[in-house]
């Protein structure tokens, strides 16, 4: 699994697991919990903008 060193300002490091995912099936895995999604490639980055459900926190 990839990882990657992430430091925060503070100096502290983390260690955080990279998830790489298709556009599309990210889209339709945060709408099937109920966000409303848009995703896309662009430049080969993955753009996106997700609201969570209403009543949410």
């Amino acid at each position: 699994m990839p990882t990657v060193l992430r430091r925060l300002d503070d100096g502290s490091d983390y260690r955080i697991v990279k998830v790489f995912h298709e556009p599309s099936a990210l889209e339709d895995e945060l709408t099937a919990y109920g966000w409303t999604a848009q995703v896309r490639e662009l430049n080969g980055n993955i753009l996106g903008i997700a609201k969570p459900p209403d009543g949410s926190s």
